[in-house]
């Protein structure tokens, strides 16, 4: 299951951490919260937010910190917040349109990448991050064409 789950309007984000679904508003995108909950098998549940104590993410008006495996993830709801946690946080999420050079994260998502993509998913491994965007697996014919690049790699043949 991927650790996080990005919506597509950039609106909603949700951790997935010891079957339970926590996301960053309990009024935004209830429709897709909801979808998120079945489609992780959570089904009699409701997903929490990111400030119910057992999430892991602290928040304060400008942003939502957390860690895993050994990775440091930001949600940012503010410029302040976006200039204060580029230089902290492995990843950084917006939800309002930046530049990726005012950011020194390694992975930095504005609203605008999460719009392109479709929405994401997001493994948190300690070697690294693993994104995996709804364009990534094909193409929604009723969706224009995706501003950003999401190359496919070619796959590593062992011997």
């Amino acid at each position: 299951m991927p650790d996080i789950i990005l919506s597509g309007s950039g609106k909603l984000s949700g951790v997935y951490k010891e079957h339970n679904l926590y996301v960053s508003s309990g009024r935004r995108e209830k429709f897709v919260s909801e979808n998120w909950v079945r489609l992780l098998g959570l089904e009699g549940q409701k997903a929490k937010t990111f400030r119910d104590e057992s999430s892991g993410v602290l928040c304060d008006s400008d942003a939502c910190r957390m860690e895993m495996n050994a990775k440091k993830v930001s949600f940012v709801r503010t410029q302040k917040g976006l200039r204060e946690d580029c230089a902290w946080a492995d990843m950084v999420i917006a939800e309002f349109p930046f530049k990726d050079e005012d950011c020194g994260a390694k992975t930095a998502l504005s609203l605008f990448d999460l719009k392109d993509s479709g929405g994401m998913s997001v493994w948190i491994k300690e070697e690294g991050l693993i994104l995996h965007t709804v364009y990534g697996n094909g193409h929604r014919p009723w969706m224009p064409k995706p501003k950003i690049s999401f190359e496919k790699r070619p796959a590593i043949n062992n011997p």
